[in-house]
Formats: structure tokens, C-alpha cells, sequence
């Protein structure tokens, strides 16, 4: 799964359950956390929010089936003409940024909160990059 998030922390459609996360699991599937919809407050749509989603993943999974899936549009949301974001919250759930995540370049924010949170080397590498490799690697 590309981009989500889990339903403990956030409970809406796009959102995965547990039961989904653990079959995504049991195939060695990875879920790429998006840092989009962490919350349905803004103020806790933070690093340290993104970080638990990621935290649940590797505690009800293991870490190899856990990774990014930033799903950065935040650069396009904010050209949109207010109608066009008044059509995109009736029909879906407002989008809430990451202040320290709204892009590419703040990815070192993310590999320094996992460090702060005690991920060790190999599981950020993994988390960063190699289990969607082993994905592309098996698969395309």
C-alpha cells in the first residue's frame, strides 16, 4: 500500500485497519505512511505523529513492512483556487500538513526523528528505502 496511514491514530476510509496491516504482513507487503493525513486535528499533524504511524506498522508487522509514502502535494494545494479546496474537503478529508515534512527536502527531519525515537541504522535504512526496493526488486 503506497500511501496510508493507520486507523488506530486516524479513523477515516483512506486509512488502514489493523486486520488489513497485519495481511499486508502476512504477504511481506509494505505500507508506505503518507504524511498527509496523520491526524484529524492540525496541531497534531506533526513528525512525531507521522513517526507513531510508522512505530504501529513495525510493532504489529516487524520493520520490513513498514516505509515512506510522503505523498507530498503541498506545493499543488496551495495554487488551488479556494473553490477547488472547498470541493476537495466536501468530498474527501481536509489534508493537514507536517510543518517539518512538507517535502522531499525535509526527509533528514524524518531520519533524525527516528533516530531520536531509537530506530538504529538498519531499520531507517529500511524504512527510507530498502523494503519498497525488495518490492520493486520482486515484483517489477
Amino acid at each position: 500500500v503506497s500511501h496510508t496511514n493507520v486507523r488506530h491514530y486516524y479513523d477515516i476510509e483512506r486509512n488502514i485497519s489493523d486486520e488489513q496491516i497485519t495481511m499486508i504482513g502476512e504477504r511481506r507487503g509494505v505500507i508506505g505512511v503518507n504524511s498527509v493525513l496523520v491526524s484529524a486535528k492540525k496541531e497534531e499533524s506533526t513528525l512525531d505523529r507521522y513517526v507513531d504511524h510508522i512505530e504501529y506498522i513495525a510493532d504489529l508487522i516487524g520493520i520490513d513492512g513498514v516505509g515512506v509514502g510522503f505523498d507530498f502535494f503541498d506545493f499543488i494545494y496551495r495554487q488551488w483556487p479556494e473553490s477547488a479546496k472547498r470541493e476537495l474537503a466536501e468530498k474527501l478529508t481536509t489534508p493537514h500538513f507536517i510543518p517539518d515534512l512538507r517535502n522531499h527536502s525535509h526527509a533528514s527531519n524524518l531520519t533524525r526523528k527516528l533516530i531520536e525515537r531509537g530506530f538504529n541504522d538498519e531499520e531507517i535504512e529500511k524504512i527510507l528505502r530498502r523494503n519498497w526496493l525488495r518490492i520493486f526488486k520482486k515484483w517489477l
